[in-house]
This record gives structure tokens, sequence and C-alpha cells, in this order.
């Protein structure tokens, strides 16, 4: 008898952990072997995708990734005016404060090192209606913040 509740928790334990290790080979193998690169051949890969695969890897990297693989969001920016389309479309669709403020940050990054985004009405109202609809305080200001910046501050150079 005193063996049965050891052995039970251990069974359970054993379907638990079963089941987490299944929860983690949920990801894509494509998304497995890109995230498993020395960071280098990540950038290098990443450019491989197309606009629309890239923001949907990134996304999945701030979801699914422990810790969240943020250096998507630089390597996404780099590419400058030809990821615009789907960072704007998936920033108006994304219901999560966290995954907004990323997405925002991706603009940011864009703005700082690549090109200007400054003049770019469609990006700055993209940023305003996010913000607008941002619940979380932390997130709202962090956002407010990056749009400032973009709104206050030359950036890059060259336009997008």
């Amino acid at each position: 008898m005193s063996l049965v509740k050891p052995l039970i928790f251990f069974l359970m334990l054993l379907t638990l952990l079963g089941g987490l290790e299944s929860c983690r080979n949920n990801t894509p193998p494509e998304y497995r072997r890109l995230f498993k690169l020395p960071r280098e051949r990540q950038a290098e890969e990443f450019q491989k995708y197309s606009p629309e695969e890239q923001v949907e890897i990134y996304m999945y990297a701030l979801r699914a990734v422990e810790p969240p693989a943020t250096q998507f969001g630089t390597f996404l920016a780099n590419n400058g005016r030809k990821v615009l389309p789907p960072v704007l479309a998936k920033l108006r669709q994304e219901r999560n404060d966290w995954l907004k403020f990323h997405l925002v940050e991706v603009l940011y990054t864009m703005h700082r090192e690549r090109c200007s985004l400054k003049d770019d009405a469609e990006v700055v109202e993209a940023i305003r209606g996010a913000i607008s609809t941002i619940k979380d305080g932390t997130y709202r200001n962090l956002t407010e913040s990056s749009l400032k910046t973009i709104l206050e501050q030359p950036g890059a150079q060259e336009p997008c």
C-alpha cells in the first residue's frame, strides 16, 4: 500500500513531462533548425524567407522560444521597406500588448539603424492605432516612447 502512492505520483509526473516534451516538439522543423543555429547563421538563413514568413518566424520566436528570441526583430528591421507591409498588417491585427510593443520595436530599430520612418504617415498611423488599443500601462508607455523617438529624431539618413 505504501508503494502505490509514490508509483501513482511517478506515473503522473512522467505523463506531465511527456506532455511538455510534445508541446516543445510542436515547433515546425524549419524553425527549430533556424533557432538552433549560431546568431550569425540565423541572420543569414532568416533572409531566405519571404517578408511574410519572416514576420511569422519573429512572432513565433517571441511566443514560443524561451527566452524569447528577440534578435529576429533586428533581423527583420534590417530588411527595411520590403518588410513594412507584413509588419504593419500584423501590428494592426495583433491583440497581445506585449507582441504589439515588439512589432513597434521592429519599426523603431528600422528607423534608428536602417531608414528613417519619421515622414511615413502609414507607419506613424499604424503605431498610433496600436497604442490606442494597448491596455497594459507599461507597454503603452514603452510604445509611446518608441513613437516619440521616431517622430522627433532623424533616424537613419536614408528614407525607407
